[in-house]
């Protein structure tokens, strides 16, 4: 997969240039052509129309990889997974923000609210 930490980059740019790379060496590999023509038009004796290839350039569009990696030998991964020495201190934050959770939920249905609806306007005063 191609990289980039380029200064001027656009981000939603370099993730489309992303897509379009893995679409077209997933096709040269797995299917053996080449769909370089269908990022931009249809060919009329082509197999694989431009509408088809970004049928297909959808699920390369839905990575999760970010646009700048600075150009890291190894990026870090996408999916993070806790070491076994972290599920006890994981297990006991989502115990606290469970317990102010909790505690917000109270106070919130302790506030009593002004209804202005149900005031009686003031008569003549």
């Amino acid at each position: 997969n191609v990289t980039t930490s380029e200064g001027g980059s656009i981000n939603e740019e370099v993730l489309v240039r992303y897509a379009v790379d893995r679409t077209e060496t997933m096709s040269t590999i797995f299917l053996g052509l080449t769909l370089g023509c269908a990022v931009c038009h249809d060919h009329k004796f082509d197999p694989v129309t431009q509408k088809e290839f970004y049928q297909l350039y959808a699920f390369y569009n839905a990575s999760a990889d970010a646009a700048m990696d600075g150009n890291a030998l190894l990026p870090a991964p996408v999916m993070k997974v806790a070491q076994p020495d972290q599920l006890a201190k994981l297990a006991e934050l989502e115990q606290r923000v469970a317990d102010l959770r909790k505690q917000m939920d109270e106070q919130a249905a302790a506030i009593t609210y002004l209804d202005r609806m149900s005031e009686t306007p003031n008569q003549g005063e």
